[in-house]
């Protein structure tokens, strides 16, 4: 192991505490991804157990894919007019 000069000592300190701080900035403000969860993994329930479930596991959106085994969401109560989408 060769020695190390006092000079290069510092510079090498230096780059070590500037490479913390750095990596402190650039991550210190990164945001949690928001987690959404697919209905396909619950295929008997409701809209409204979908929904409570989803608040209740502090996922933030939902993959509708199905509602009670029903996989055309325009045949689903919930989606089924305008004013139902709407309320949705």
């Amino acid at each position: 192991m060769g020695s190390t000069s006092r000079k290069q000592f510092i510079r090498q300190s230096g780059f070590a505490v500037a490479a913390l701080l750095l990596h402190d900035h650039f991550f210190f403000g990164k945001k949690k991804p928001l987690l959404s969860f697919s209905t396909l993994g619950c295929p008997d329930w409701s809209f409204a157990q979908i929904l409570e479930a989803a608040h209740r596991y502090g996922y933030k959106g939902i993959e509708v894919r199905g509602i009670q085994r029903e996989l055309d969401l325009v045949k689903c109560k919930e989606f089924n007019s305008p004013a139902n989408i709407e309320a949705t």
